[in-house]
């Protein structure tokens, strides 16, 4: 196949493809085909004559006289238009051997084909490229998508706690565990100190080991799980209503169990935590007195204490 790469037209060997300034009356350039074939060029000019010589390979390409301004001698060499340029400089003559690749020759058009062909190869891997790239960041966008869909909890079940330890600074750290599948799975939740007052209500009540709390876990990756700390199963809401009429009971002489019962069914978790936080001397401050005494002017909260402490 022929290679129609322009470089190989335009490498020359031996002399420049331009000729300095100089009174000699010869020159000469080497010129290396697409086939790798050295071919010489030369003239001989007279300075005062103007008598002109052209060949190529010891063969005479053009004889010309009287030779003393800008003139332009075409020629082939082999498929390749060549041109050998004389170009008139106040009293010297310079010359140039060029390589032309824009006139309208089979050579050059099969040239420009294959350079529009190999622009429009690069610009169809720059389309393919842009679309892997686009397939790849969809694939990954996907496989994230997918990996946060098993993580959304779509089971719930209640967790154990199996442990609490208490920081003398207020904190706590509850550890607890739950079973899906015959698998027992555990997590630790950190309550902070501030936490009591600012954070979940949940983290303000005196839950002790073996209460039971409400977990929502992802059926397909079950260590993606969420505690409920807004409420309470059943049971362990009745064990910790005894638990906190037990305690409270050295503060208060009038608080009565049917009262926290009337809080939990009133306001669930936020009224165990009322109660728990007004009555208990470590957790009473203003704000709390307030919050306590808001849930005991409200309608569901009389209908409850009703209900439990007037029977």
């Amino acid at each position: 196949m022929r290679n129609l790469d322009p470089d190989p037209w335009c490498r020359t060997s031996g002399a420049s493809t331009q000729a300095r300034p100089t009174l000699a009356s010869q020159f000469q350039w080497s010129y290396l085909d697409p086939q790798g074939r050295l071919h010489r060029i030369g003239i001989y000019h007279g300075p005062r004559s103007g008598h002109l010589l052209v060949y190529c390979d010891g063969r005479i390409l053009f004889v010309d006289f009287g030779v003393f301004h800008d003139k332009v001698y075409p020629f082939f060499i082999e498929d390749q238009l060549c041109e050998l340029h004389l170009i008139r400089e106040g009293r010297f003559m310079r010359y140039e051997f060029k390589v032309n690749t824009e006139a309208d020759t089979p050579l050059n058009k099969a040239r420009h084909e294959a350079a529009r062909r190999q622009r429009q190869w690069l610009r169809l891997r720059l389309v393919v490229g842009a679309v892997v790239g686009v397939l790849l960041v969809l694939l990954v966008l996907w496989g994230k998508w997918r990996e946060d869909r098993r993580r959304v909890p779509d089971t719930v079940g209640t967790a154990t706690v199996i442990d609490r330890e208490a920081a003398p600074d207020g904190s706590a750290v509850l550890t607890y565990s739950w079973i899906v599948d015959g698998v027992i799975w555990q997590d630790t939740w950190q309550i902070e100190a501030g936490d009591r007052t600012d954070g979940p209500p949940l983290a303000s009540l005196p839950l002790a080991r073996g209460d039971e709390l409400i977990v929502e876990w992802a059926s397909a990756k079950p260590p993606a799980h969420r505690l409920r700390t807004d409420t309470l199963p059943p049971a362990t809401a009745d064990r910790l209503i005894e638990r906190m009429a037990d305690s409270l009971s050295r503060y208060s002489d009038t608080l009565r169990p049917c009262t926290i019962r009337a809080a939990w069914e009133a306001a669930g978790v936020e009224g165990l935590r009322g109660v728990w936080q007004a009555h208990h001397p470590g957790q009473a401050d203003e704000r709390v007195r307030r919050l306590w005494a808001g849930l005991g002017r409200q309608r569901a909260f009389h209908l409850a204490w009703d209900k439990y402490c007037r029977q």
